[in-house]
């Protein structure tokens, strides 16, 4: 009886692990620059000037700009990550859809110390006024 017990929760905790990774509404690895550069983030209806990542996301090979955290990611600037990241979409009907998304680390493939090439020199498009 106590080894059909123990099976039991064993099963039931690898189903629970499972089921985590099919909590995402998509999936995606990205290359994480080694340095983050000037960009826009839009937040609350207006646009912040900040320091965003620059990604490359699947098999794309130019550099954008992604002005978003990811949860449980520890960058360190002067390494260039491949990471995968999940994102899960968040709905309010005031907001329109999806509302918001957050983005979690799933896994990080590989972190090599270097300067990442190709970069821009930031983020800004041209129609930009800082607001003094």
């Amino acid at each position: 009886m106590k080894k059909k017990l123990f099976l039991l929760t064993v099963l039931g905790l690898f189903f629970t692990g499972c089921e985590k990774a099919l909590e995402y509404d998509d999936i995606s690895t990205i290359t994480v620059a080694s340095q983050k550069l000037e960009g826009l983030i839009f937040s609350c209806g207006i646009n912040i000037k900040d320091k965003v990542y620059a990604i490359k996301k699947n098999e794309i090979t130019t550099w954008s700009s992604f002005g978003h955290s990811i949860n449980g990611f520890d960058y360190q600037e002067g390494n260039e990550y491949v990471i995968r990241i999940g994102t899960k979409n968040h709905y309010d009907p005031s907001m329109g859809d999806p509302s918001w998304d957050e983005y979690h680390l799933i896994e990080v493939i590989s972190q090599t110390p270097k300067d990442s090439d190709g970069l821009p020199e930031n983020f800004i498009p041209s129609w930009w006024e800082e607001k003094k």
